[in-house]
């Protein structure tokens, strides 16, 4: 798994965190596929980059032009949407 930064946090710019989620991301996908948990025709690279970055937007976006009464109705479904859409996506 990708090593935390050396240097402080408030030091990291926006790049720097996107990378280490994105590094991140991508080890514990290429674990789950090691362990037969996902499909070896998940592309890592691709995967890693629209959890993060898609990610992002959707909590970006939920959170400057949603209410709050939605909250977890947005979670929950962000969260089956990364699960079952990656993680845990049928093989073939």
């Amino acid at each position: 798994m990708a090593k935390l930064p050396a240097r402080l946090w408030q030091e990291m710019t926006t790049a720097d965190f996107a990378a280490l989620d994105k590094e991140r991301t991508i080890a514990v996908l290429r674990d789950e596929q090691d362990a037969g948990r996902s499909p070896a025709s998940v592309s890592l690279a691709s995967a890693g980059q629209i959890i993060v970055i898609g990610g992002e937007r959707a909590i970006f976006d939920h959170v400057t032009d949603a209410g709050s009464d939605d909250d977890a109705s947005f979670a929950r479904e962000l969260a089956l949407t990364w699960w079952y859409g990656v993680y845990r996506r049928p093989a073939g």
